[in-house]
């Protein structure tokens, strides 16, 4: 007779999340893995599979805590508001772990998805999800008029994911808070 798990599921895969989140996807172990989900290597195996199944696993758990929390930025009703606050938001939070840790749908984008296509698809379906809550504020902040009332509403939301990425990723390189504050201001002048 099987023994049952003698684990808890969701904590162990919350566990990896962090950890893939801190370390990326390369520089994680599969002991690390058994370490601080705090289960055994052939009860990682039998319940999630391999490293590259935990960490898609991890990367879903990861894209929707992501949606609601920057989804819940981006709701305010002041459109143009929502989008700053958003911005200045990445400075802030990321900068305060060490190691740095930014976004992992980004990080992902640009360690693990050039090389996996299902993950690329993954994680892209993260970055629109993204994108289109920021052209869903854009539009608020265009009826509210605070945008120009000629600018295509989508191309602006692809720069702003853009500058979003790229702030993400200057934060895990170590850029500072002042830094990317001001790189988020430049960015609020640009689409005003």
């Amino acid at each position: 007779m099987a023994r049952p798990k003698e684990f808890d599921r969701e904590a162990a895969l919350g566990a990896a999340m962090e950890l893939f989140w801190t370390y990326g996807y390369k520089a994680t172990s599969m002991s690390d893995l058994q370490r601080v989900m705090g289960i055994g290597r052939q009860s990682l195996y039998d319940t999630f599979g391999g490293k590259r199944e935990v960490f898609k696993e991890a990367l879903d758990r990861y894209l929707d805590e992501g949606a609601r929390y920057w989804g819940d930025l981006l709701a305010d009703d002041d459109g143009f508001e929502a989008i700053r606050t958003y911005l200045l938001t990445i400075g802030r939070d990321q900068t305060q772990t060490t190691p740095r840790r930014a976004c992992m749908m980004f990080n992902t984008y640009s360690e693990v998805a050039p090389h996996d296509p299902e993950i690329k698809t993954q994680v892209r379906k993260g970055v629109l999800a993204l994108q289109k809550k920021i052209e869903l504020a854009l539009g608020r902040a265009r009826e509210q008029g605070t945008l120009s009332s000629n600018m295509d509403l989508r191309s602006v939301a692809i720069f702003l994911t853009t500058q979003v990425g790229g702030m993400n990723l200057m934060s895990r390189g170590g850029a500072t808070r002042k830094e990317l504050r001001a790189a988020a201001e430049v960015t609020l002048r640009v689409i005003q």
